[in-house]
């Protein structure tokens, strides 16, 4: 039985030490890219189980009436579940109770899918760019335009 919880920037310490394990160590992103000023106002959530870390993903305020979410990191030995859907969920579920209106991330083509199941879609400005040498593009969605009726295929 998997729990999950929020902290709010540093205090979100397993989140962070999750995203480093994942992005830094694994993934060999560099430390200062990884982590930004950003994470000291950021809601983490975090989600693990008696074994340990599963699962992480942060949100924070992007700039007039759009809330931004993104960096998940699923622990290595649960990738074959999917618990970036989960924290997808847990994070679209929190932003549906603040009062902004659009919900942002910046993608990897890999990533788009997922969230265009959730009602996300590409948005032309700015165009696509490169970000640690992957090809990332805006999405978003009205708040009040998430679908939810996609099946989380972790329940």
């Amino acid at each position: 039985m998997f729990q999950s919880k929020w902290e709010i920037g540093y205090a979100a310490k397993e989140a962070l030490a999750l995203r480093r394990e994942v992005f830094v160590q694994e993934q060999g992103v560099a430390e200062d890219e990884e982590f930004s000023p950003i994470d000291a106002f950021a809601a983490h959530v975090y989600v693990w189980d008696e074994k340990g870390p599963i699962a992480a993903g942060r949100m924070y305020p992007g700039g007039g009436a759009t809330l931004r979410i993104g960096r998940i990191a699923v622990a290595p030995a649960h990738r074959a579940e999917p618990f970036d859907e989960l924290v997808l969920r847990i994070l679209l579920d929190k932003a549906g109770q603040t009062p902004y209106t659009t919900i942002a991330a910046t993608l990897s083509p890999e990533e788009s899918p997922l969230y265009a199941r959730f009602g996300f879609a590409r948005q032309g400005k700015p165009p696509a760019q490169y970000i640690r040498g992957q090809m990332r593009a805006t999405y978003a969605v009205p708040r009040d335009a998430i679908i939810w009726d996609s099946p989380c295929k972790h329940m």
